[in-house]
Parts: structure tokens; C-alpha cells; sequence
């Protein structure tokens, strides 16, 4: 997901025209190549900066009147740069081309739908520098312009209509078959997207929920969390904040789509690196958009897809609460753990959840699976708490119950919880 930085970059656009076949439904996705790292394997004698991966750059679901943009890095003693798009892995034949000294638009009207397409690049220069029969490796390994999307909205937002987002990572292989993308945050950009997430902020307090309810011993602040290649970054410090009388000697950031994104049933994920340091509880979690029944915590259920404890660095856990009497008197949960190699590492967090039953999963494993003859005991002949909107949170707390009060080492000055998107799918 996270793109290559790079200065002198040469930049071809591949701009869809009327003759386009484009998804016929406009309310579908629109998704734009991802990055990917370019490699600097320059060959001597033709001038080029080579994409060795053998994923490249993918786009889907080209639409008329969109731009879709491809970066390259220049090299040097190049006059001009040549583009083109062709319809076969080995360059031979190609359907559109074009040359441009600086930046350029290839106008494509005549890709196929269901077509696939490998768009390559060649530098131009004199006679010593270049060998004009030889074009880079195909840096775009496919154009998929027949990827038709349909289905009912799933994921609702209480303040305006969710949308997915315009721009996504390669997709996630834990996906279950048949699920459709509505709504993520690759993270793009240089701030949080105001119109998905708030940061709660302080010790709880002005929730009505003292130290977060689980004795945490950080001060939440918004500028914690920030945006920048690619990801979300959500770091904790060891630095004094003054709260009336009180001094909480560590911040950190609490996210939420509360009264933005939500959604009843679907398959969650998420793509996150975690802080393997003693005393750092990192969590991916969802509550509800509104209380059950006119009751609070725990009768209107609580979805925690991924906890963590930093010191155990190979343990990640999940877990359901809610009230076994239905009443919110007698609070019950269900959880699990599973075994990763590190929680330092990229791993793939999610729930796939119906009406019947909530999975979880760590990287497409299922460890825990609560049904709903379980969490509806108590609730007699109504629906109980699982199937109203519930909104997503990310947060990294310091110290609390979670972890029997540990806090961080005495040399602690700051960790972070990564996250490369967050995604949900209808099923």
C-alpha cells in the first residue's frame, strides 16, 4: 500500500474515454493502481529503471472520465520517455503508445472489457544510450476493466453514507469468497480522514468512563495519531500531562467511526503491526452505535477483534462480551488466542460476522467462534445485542487490567501500533 517517495518522477496517465466499457453501476469502487517499490536495477545500455515485482501495480474497475496515474522514476541522459500499453506479458503487441518529454496522457480507446493489459516504459536518449527496440519490464501487470460490483449497501454511517475507499491496497487473500468491499481507510495522505474517525480524548473521564473503566494509566491526545506513507500510526510516549491534580506520565491515541462508519454483520479487517514492549495494550474493537435496550456496558455487547499484550510478543487474543442475563447485571465473555510469530510483524486481524455467529481470524486463521445460542441466552425471545450497528476503534493504551497493571520499563520513551488499512466487506 505505501508508496515509493522518490524525486524526478516521470508521470504517464492513463486516462479513460468514452470508448471505455466501464462498470455500469457509478456507485461502484473506484480503485487506482497501488504502489510499489521501484527498483534501481538500471541496465547499462538501455537506460531503464526496471519494477522487478512481480506483482507490479494493479488497477481495477476502470470507469469513463477517471485518472488513473502511474509514477516512474527517471533516469539519467533521457531526452524524452515513450509509454505503452499492450496486451500481452511480452510487450509484443501494443495497443496504445505514445512519447512525451516531460509528463503525458495516453488516451485508451480501445481496451476490452475483461481485457488484461501490461503497461511499460522506455527512456529515450542518442545512439549510445538507448537501444530503441528494448522496453522496461511491464510495471502494471494487469487491467482488469470488467470487475462489475453489485449488491445492497451494508455498512451505514449515522452522519452521512460510507463510501470505499478510492484508492486501496492490493486485495487482502483472507477475504471470504464472495464478500464485497464498502467501506476502508488505506490511510493515504497526509492527515486522518476527519469524516471517518474522531479521537477520544483524555483519561475517560468526559465519557463518563474514569480511566477508560480498565484503570489505564495514559492521557489520550489527538496529535498521537498521525498519517504519513501509507499508514496510521498511533504512538505512545512517556510524557507528563497535567489533569487537575492528577499527572498521567504517558499519552497515546484512542480512534473511533462513532456516528461515521458503521456496520450490522460483514467481514472486518484490518492490517496491523503492534508493540512488542512491555506495559503497551494495543486493541482493533467495535461497540455499538447506540446502547441495547436502554442498557449500557456489557448488555450492548462489546467485539474486541484483536487484543494485545506488548511483553507477550507471540500471543494475540479476541473476544465477545455481553451479559449472560441480558440485563447488563451479570457480564460474560467469550475469547481466545492464537500464536503468531511476532506481533511486531504485519498480520491481518478480522471478524466475519452474521447473524448467527461471529469468526475471528489472524492472518485467514479461525480461533475463536461464538454462536449466537451463546450470547442470546440471556436476552430471552430478543434479538440481543449483536445485530444493531456497531463502530470500529483503534486504540494503544498504557498499563490497565488487561495486563494486570504492567507498565512499561523505566527507560520506556515511546511505541507504536501501525495500521496499514482498515476494511469492510458485506457478505
Amino acid at each position: 500500500m505505501r508508496k515509493y517517495q522518490a524525486t524526478s518522477l516521470l508521470v504517464f496517465l492513463l486516462t479513460a474515454c468514452v470508448a471505455v466499457r466501464a462498470p455500469s453501476n457509478e456507485s461502484d469502487v473506484d480503485s487506482k493502481p497501488q504502489g510499489s517499490i521501484i527498483s534501481s536495477n538500471t541496465s547499462t545500455n538501455t537506460r531503464l529503471e526496471r519494477l522487478d515485482s512481480p506483482t507490479g501495480l494493479t488497477i481495477t474497475n476502470i470507469k469513463v472520465g477517471q485518472e488513473y496515474r502511474f509514477s516512474f522514476k527517471g533516469v539519467s541522459n533521457a531526452i524524452a520517455y515513450e509509454g505503452g500499453i499492450f496486451n500481452d506479458a511480452s510487450l509484443n503487441s501494443c495497443v496504445v503508445s505514445g512519447s512525451v518529454a516531460n509528463n503525458g496522457t495516453l488516451t485508451d480507446c480501445g481496451i476490452d472489457v475483461n481485457g488484461t493489459y501490461y503497461f511499460a516504459i522506455k527512456a529515450l536518449g542518442d545512439e549510445v544510450s538507448y537501444l530503441d527496440s528494448e522496453w522496461s519490464a511491464p510495471v502494471a501487470r494487469y487491467i482488469d476493466v470488467g470487475n462489475e460490483q453489485s449488491g445492497s449497501e451494508q455498512t451505514t454511517s449515522s452522519s452521512s453514507e460510507s463510501t470505499p475507499s478510492e484508492e486501496t491496497s492490493s486485495e487482502s487473500q483472507y477475504v471470504p469468497a464472495g464478500a464485497t468491499l464498502k467501506w476502508s481507510d488505506e490511510f493515504e495522505g497526509s492527515s486522518l480522514n476527519a469524516s471517518y474517525w474522531s479521537a477520544q480524548i483524555g483519561n475517560g473521564q468526559d465519557y463518563g468512563i474514569w480511566e477508560w473503566g480498565n484503570s489505564e494509566k495514559q492521557y489520550y491526545k489527538e496529535e498521537n495519531a498521525t498519517v504519513a506513507n501509507g499508514k496510521l500510526t498511533i504512538t505512545a510516549k512517556a510524557e507528563e500531562t497535567q489533569y487537575g491534580s492528577i499527572t498521567y506520565y504517558y499519552s497515546s491515541s484512542r480512534l473511533r467511526t462513532y456516528q461515521k462508519v458503521s456496520t450490522t454483520y460483514g467481514y472486518i479487517e484490518a492490517k496491523i503491526k503492534l508493540p512488542a514492549i512491555q506495559g503497551m495494550w494495543p486493541a482493533f474493537w467495535m461497540l455499538p452505535e447506540s446502547t441495547y435496550a436502554d442498557l449500557g456496558w456489557p448488555c450492548s455487547g462489546e467485539i474486541d477483534i484483536m487484543e494485545a499484550r506488548g511483553r507477550n510478543v507471540n500471543d494475540t487474543t479476541g473476544a465477545l462480551h455481553y451479559a449472560s442475563d441480558g440485563t447488563g447485571n451479570t457480564h460474560t465473555y467469550q475469547t481466545g488466542n492464537v500464536s503468531v510469530d511476532s506481533i511486531a510483524n504485519w498480520h491481518c486481524y478480522a471478524v466475519q460476522w452474521t447473524a448467527n455467529e461471529i469468526q475471528w481470524y489472524v492472518d485467514g486463521n479461525n480461533f475463536l467462534s461464538v454462536s449466537k445460542d451463546v450470547w442470546n441466552a440471556g436476552y430471552g425471545s430478543a434479538s440481543g445485542p449483536f445485530s444493531a450497528p456497531f463502530h470500529i476503534i483503534l486504540n494503544l493504551a498504557v498499563g490497565g487490567m488487561f495486563d494486570n497493571g504492567i507498565l512499561p520499563p523505566s527507560d520506556f520513551t515511546s511505541a507504536a501500533m501501525e495500521v496499514d488499512y482498515v476494511r469492510v466487506y458485506s457478505l
